[in-house]
């Protein structure tokens, strides 16, 4: 999949406070369930290609790069909308004021501030992908739930090519919503994942109810509550 509705629009993000895209890159790059190896393709810890799905569920890729006192990011395919300039900046928390988190004066919190400096949350794209994630991990090892995430990704998700890397986003919800059976996922698991995407086809999931999505949900979170016998 190569060039879309306006690739080529450029974002400008000033971050309120300390922000290391170098930070995040790492996180992402180590995060298999989240993005993967081929979003830290570009070379220089101040580049990232993050391809992943908008919120209505297209195939989006951006390519960000970092100033002393800036985040640029340049659309590379699908639509380049204030929808997506919005949805870039909640993947990484560039919508969000560091201060007082820096002014926060304790020591463990000061420890991990030295240690990560500029590091913020990384959101996945969409609580749908949020969600997919939340019912893959149940009972179910990480390394296993991921390789799963990727056979899908795989067999249904867009491949946007960048400078030669393909980069795999989610299955989209509209084919999610018709799946009937995933290889490695039980299946009384099956109905939770149909049951993410809304009825409208978009990634704001609609049924999974309060037990998956109370707030906007990290990359680095998980589930702590046991999942239902059938979605809501």
């Amino acid at each position: 999949m190569t060039g879309a509705t306006n690739a080529g629009r450029r974002f400008v993000f000033r971050p309120a406070g300390a922000f290391s895209l170098a930070a995040a890159k790492a996180f992402v790059a180590s995060f298999a369930p989240f993005m993967g190896p081929e979003a830290a393709a570009e070379d220089g810890d101040d580049c990232l290609v993050l391809a992943f799905l908008s919120d209505d569920g297209r195939p989006v890729a951006v390519r960000l790069h970092q100033t002393a006192e800036r985040v640029v990011a340049d659309v590379l395919e699908g639509d380049g909308g204030d929808g997506l300039r919005a949805q870039v900046a909640r993947i990484l928390s560039l919508d969000t004021d560091a201060g007082p988190y820096e002014a926060i004066e304790d020591e463990v919190i000061t420890r991990v501030r030295d240690q990560h400096p500029g590091l913020r949350p990384v959101h996945y794209p969409t609580p749908y992908e949020a969600a997919t994630w939340a019912v893959l991990i149940q009972r179910t090892q990480r390394v296993q739930a991921a390789n799963i995430r990727h056979k899908l990704a795989e067999r249904h998700g867009a491949v946007v090519t960048i400078d030669g890397v393909d980069h795999l986003t989610a299955i989209p919800p509209d084919e999610m919503a018709a799946i009937r059976e995933v290889w490695g996922v039980p299946a009384v698991k099956v109905p939770w994942l149909r049951a993410g995407p809304s009825s409208k086809g978009t990634s704001t999931p609609s049924r999974c109810g309060p037990w998956i999505l109370r707030r906007r949900w990290p990359a680095s979170g998980r589930s702590t509550g046991s999942v239902p016998s059938e979605p809501s």
